[in-house]
């Protein structure tokens, strides 16, 4: 974990952790809970550290992905099946397509383990029109991390991060 990614607050971590469980998770809210669920997020943490909060997790995300060292293009087929779920989702609004190519960077940036939330501020402020897609995107990695490494892993990693209870967030 970098500088960067520790100052993050282990609650606002766990609440977009709870967010992607609204989405992903046992409830299956539909996309308009989703968005809610955002904005109210948002109203406790700001546009900010819910954002990084949503990149940090992308971030933990990839680097539980192991890649046979004789395979290292399979890293990159990942960011691009991520890509692709986010663009074939219908997210025009909450995902136009600029943003879209930012986040392709930023599951780049993840599956090289660089740190989503340094990459993304490099190339300058993060509107916050953008806290959405970074949500979604953070729904996009837990998706393909149930189907690659089972159903609950992810969040148990988080709950081991954040210092919540392991039933909390185990069922994302």
């Amino acid at each position: 974990m970098t500088a960067d990614q520790s100052r993050v607050e282990r609650a606002a971590i766990a609440d977009a952790m709870r967010i992607i469980e609204g989405l992903h998770g046992h409830d299956r809210h539909g996309l308009k809970q989703f968005i809610q669920l955002v904005q109210e997020a948002l109203d406790t943490w700001g546009h900010s550290l819910l954002t990084q909060a949503f990149m940090l997790l992308i971030g933990v995300g990839f680097d539980q992905m192991k890649f046979p060292e004789y395979k290292p293009e399979l890293r990159f087929r990942l960011a691009g099946a991520a890509t692709s779920l986010i663009h074939r989702a219908p997210l025009q609004q909450e995902v136009p397509a600029d943003v879209l190519a930012t986040l392709a960077g930023g599951f780049t940036a993840a599956v090289t383990g660089i740190d989503v939330y340094r990459w993304r501020t490099g190339l300058g402020p993060i509107p916050d029109s953008e806290t959405i897609a970074w949500a979604y995107a953070c729904a996009t990695t837990v998706t393909i991390l149930d189907d690659k490494l089972g159903p609950g892993v992810f969040g148990r990693v988080v709950a081991t991060i954040t210092g919540a209870d392991d039933n909390d967030l185990s069922q994302a």
